[in-house]
């Protein structure tokens, strides 16, 4: 999820709050986009990009 956050800011210069806000607008307009019984997969998949940008920021700097 920070390299998305990353780019965000780096591509369309945003601060990193407007980045993790452009985040959940993305994630809430896909899930408002899908039936409601893959939705949930969504919240999954955005949950998921958090921890493994967590990890890899910590076996990065680890």
């Amino acid at each position: 999820m920070q390299e998305l956050i990353q780019q965000l800011q780096d591509k369309a210069g945003l601060t990193a709050e407007q980045a993790a806000q452009a985040i959940d607008v993305i994630k809430e307009y896909v899930k408002g986009k899908l039936p409601p019984f893959i939705a949930g997969t969504v919240d999954n998949w955005f949950a998921g990009m958090a921890k493994e940008g967590s990890q890899a920021s910590d076996d990065f700097l680890g």
